[in-house]
């Protein structure tokens, strides 16, 4: 009977230590009362809660970054476009002074302008294949100021 009470008290205190041990690594299964501990099950789910809310506002704060990029894309492309068709209205007033100019000014003059206009045009189109639309939108300024610097020179032509 008394090694039976000694089995059974070693037993005890081997369980004991055991669920004193585990109970440190933050699972609820380890530790207490046949490996059950209440407080370390409600850590973890609060710890599981607090990840998750968190996840959740990364989630929000992406999609609010998102819908503000396909904003500014849109609005880009939109001011491209509006680019695109002010050069174009530019070009069509440059030849009709340039046509306007023929036989009234000096025609190698106005040949070299309708040689440059026409370069222009070509760039123009090239620059409509740009995918990128940062640099689409730095070539059509580049085109917008030479097509500024033909109408000053054919506006200076017409004035001789």
């Amino acid at each position: 009977m008394k090694a039976s009470a000694i089995t059974l008290l070693a037993a005890a205190a081997a369980l004991a230590l055991g669920a004193t041990g585990c109970a440190s690594d933050g699972d609820p299964h380890s530790g207490g009362l046949f490996g059950y501990s209440p407080s370390k099950y409600e850590q973890r789910i609060s710890e599981k809660e607090q990840r998750l809310k968190a996840a959740e506002q990364e989630a929000q704060d992406e999609s609010a970054r998102t819908a503000s990029l396909k904003q500014d894309r849109a609005s880009l492309r939109s001011a491209i476009k509006r680019q695109g068709q002010q050069l174009k209205s530019g070009q069509t007033r440059l030849d009709k002074s340039l046509k306007a100019l023929q036989g009234k000014a000096d025609s190698g003059k106005v040949q070299d302008l309708k040689a440059r206009s026409a370069e222009l045009k070509r760039q123009s189109r090239a620059a409509e294949q740009i995918d990128d639309l940062e640099a689409k939108r730095a070539e059509l300024r580049k085109l917008q100021q030479e097509l500024r610097d033909l109408e000053s020179e054919a506006d200076a032509l017409s004035r001789l």
